[in-house]
């Protein structure tokens, strides 16, 4: 993660970014990687060039919605020989990456949090509409923002498989604790010999949702949630997500679901948040008393 002692970016001139002889292997990049060009348009993601000529890539944070002006952003290094890795401003991490996603959240009563961009990426190939939120590094998450978590009732920590990722662990349940009950809170294990969640989709990304819906199955199982019924996440070969929109279920992009934001979303069919037993489609008196709770407690407070 970044320190104030990494090197900060600077302002490059538009005309050096788009000349530079990186530009074109973008898509290069994005295949390598194997993240659909789609979802990176849709999360933002773009070419950008650090003071020393270095290519890198861009990963915005945004607070209110898809289409807002980036709050913040961290530049990742587009090769292995670049360093430092990442780069981002000097200054306190405003609020997580994909911060906007806390409505969606919210709405479901449910959210994925990751240790990491990179994992956040991997999951939103699961389904684009995923709650889930990145935080940029095993010590990054600020204890105000747990203010935002109020109304959830089905939260899924994900960290690297390292010592820094069990302490993020800890750190963060803790602080849950404060808006959450122990039993709402899952922590759900990448398995070995995966360091983090994209890099066991990187290796498998075919099996990857199948083998990420067992791994959630055994996680709600060992805390007894399966039984009673606090989330499910059922996946099969076609399906209808939560507003009716038809799914193909061919495990490819642009699979019938609904657009964020005006953009084309991606998708693999049949993935819809279910809890309590029931779908989550909420009136509109639900949806307004869910906003009650925590339209003073923005992510991006300081």
């Amino acid at each position: 993660s970044p320190t104030a002692e990494s090197p900060q970016p600077v302002a490059i001139p538009p005309e050096v970014i788009k000349n530079h002889p990186a530009l074109p292997r973008f898509p290069e990049w994005l295949q390598h990687r194997g993240w659909d060009p789609d979802l990176a348009e849709i999360v933002g993601l773009e070419f950008v060039v650090d003071g020393r000529g270095n290519p890198r890539i861009r990963f915005p944070f945004r607070r209110h919605s898809p289409d807002a002006d980036p709050c913040f952003f961290q530049d990742r290094a587009m090769f292995s020989t670049q360093s430092p890795k990442w780069m981002a401003p000097t200054g306190q991490v405003p609020c997580p990456f994909e911060a906007w996603r806390m409505d969606l959240a919210r709405r479901y009563r449910t959210v994925f949090i990751c240790e990491g961009l990179p994992d956040v990426m991997a999951l939103l190939h699961l389904d684009p509409n995923l709650p889930v939120i990145g935080v940029p590094g095993a010590g990054a998450f600020k204890p105000h923002w747990v203010r935002s978590f109020r109304g959830i009732t089905s939260f899924f920590l994900m960290a690297d498989n390292d010592k820094a990722g069990e302490k993020m662990r800890e750190a963060v349940a803790k602080l849950l604790d404060l808006v959450a009950k122990p039993s709402d809170i899952h922590q759900l294990y990448v398995p070995s010999p995966f360091k983090d969640i994209d890099d066991w989709r990187q290796a498998n990304p075919d099996p990857f949702p199948s083998q990420f819906m067992s791994v959630l199955d055994e996680t709600l199982e060992r805390d007894g949630a399966r039984k009673q019924g606090v989330l499910g996440l059922p996946m099969g070969p076609t399906g209808r997500d939560d507003r009716g929109t038809t799914s193909t279920g061919t495990g490819n992009l642009h699979g019938g679901r609904p657009a964020i934001g005006g953009h084309p979303a991606p998708g693999v069919g049949g993935l819809r948040l279910i809890a309590g037993g029931i779908d989550l489609v909420r009136s509109e008196a639900e949806d307004r008393q869910i906003v009650d709770v925590t339209e003073h407690s923005s992510l991006c407070d300081a």
